[in-house]
């Protein structure tokens, strides 16, 4: 399995449940997931609309290159057990790691290990 790395930092912020996102543009990713409770936006930091109650910045953005291997969630379960914060965001056709940053390079040795490559 291959992650490749979207270019630009990406931020995820959370907005209230009936905040009006009208023209949310992107240029490679963008995710936004609506509750009862919030809605919640990530993108590209510098797309990321105004109006958020809190923001989380300095994410990366791997793509999922070929089939989604379940055993990813083992490998997921290795880097969270290092207290890297990451998590996963699917679309129909589509798969997304998001990880902070500044562990990019302590994740690295432990996807080589699993035979995963980071481009």
């Amino acid at each position: 399995m291959r992650l490749r790395q979207i270019e630009g930092d990406f931020t995820v912020a959370r907005y209230a449940p009936d905040a009006p996102l009208h023209g949310l543009y992107t240029r490679e990713f963008c995710s936004i997931t609506r509750t009862k409770n919030e809605v919640t936006v990530v993108c590209e930091s510098d797309l990321i609309p105004a109006g958020m109650q809190k923001k989380e910045s300095g994410w990366v953005c791997l793509e999922v290159e070929g089939d989604w291997d379940f055993d990813i969630r083992q490998i997921l379960d290795r880097v969270t057990g290092t207290e890297i914060s990451i998590f996963a965001v699917s679309s129909f056709d589509a798969d997304f790691v998001l990880l902070k940053r500044s562990f990019l390079e302590r994740v690295r040795p432990i996807l080589r290990s699993a035979g995963i490559s980071l481009d």
